[in-house]
């Protein structure tokens, strides 16, 4: 009897994992946040949904299937659709609301100061941050809910010109980890930021440290949850901007706060 109760048991612990609870986060449909759309019902067909012509994020949490739809800071508030489809399923639309943001980019800070950064580093920029804001990998359900790539520090949102994320105040070296499991697809050396480091979590979900002293990983590493990626240092210059972390989600920079926490009253 004990081989069949072992065998039992490792069956129902498996049946248990793989029914388990996805991550949904909160639904905040304003500018720099992410909009959660409910698609449908179903235990063996996975949905695509875009929104225009970028794939989405999709998670099941009791069989529901939802759209996890990243939106950009500079998304007009009002009525918007996605479309969606399975094999079983033509395409079909669902609406969705995008509202006025009247909290957290109130309080974003302007890192730019009123200067412009130089043509040089603005066009090494936009060369690697216009194909990621392009890429989809075609995985299951990311690694979510996202973790803080730093502990025990400090941040806040910040913006300038080029970058929408938080930034981490940090008074010593500390190490910088994988916020969630994924590939690295993007390690490049900046004339004036630093080092530029990517990690692509699939489904359009991409972290990225553009302003990174080091790097600790190598293109094309498979990373797990909270792994070492860098070491960051204080920048003599600025003590307040020694780490930049930006989170992509169907090519648009988002508040990673939304993807790191279920309610508003965790963070």
């Amino acid at each position: 009897m004990k081989p069949i109760l072992n065998t039992l048991a490792v069956f129902i612990i498996t049946v248990c994992c793989n029914n388990a609870a996805a991550f949904l986060p909160e639904a905040n449909p304003v500018p720099g946040g992410v909009a959660v759309v409910p698609l449908i019902k179903s235990q063996n067909e996975i949905p695509q949904a875009w929104f225009g012509q970028r794939r989405l994020l999709v998670t099941r949490e009791a069989d529901i299937w939802y759209a996890i739809i990243g939106l950009g800071i500079d998304q007009v508030p009002g009525q918007y659709i996605i479309k969606f489809s399975t094999p079983s399923l033509r395409e079909t639309t669902q609406p969705f609301n995008v509202y006025a943001n009247n909290s957290d980019l109130s309080k974003v800070q302007d890192s730019n100061n009123g200067n412009d950064d130089s043509v040089v580093n603005k066009q090494q920029k936009l060369e690697f941050l216009n194909p990621l804001q392009r890429l989809w990998t075609d995985t299951n359900t990311p690694d979510l809910p996202l973790g803080a790539p730093v502990t025990d520090t400090t941040a806040h949102l910040r913006t300038d010109n080029t970058y929408f994320g938080l930034t981490y105040n940090l008074t010593s070296d500390i190490d910088v980890l994988a916020p969630a499991a994924g590939t690295v697809i993007l390690v490049l050396q900046l004339d004036e930021s630093g080092v530029a480091l990517a990690i692509d979590h699939g489904q359009g979900l991409i972290s990225l440290f553009p302003n990174l002293n080091n790097s600790l990983v190598t293109l094309d590493q498979k990373l797990t949850k909270s792994e070492n990626v860098a070491v960051a240092s204080v920048n003599e210059k600025d003590a307040q901007t020694a780490l930049l972390w930006v989170v992509l989600l169907n090519g648009n920079q988002v508040n990673p706060y939304n993807l790191m926490f279920k309610t508003k009253s965790e963070r």
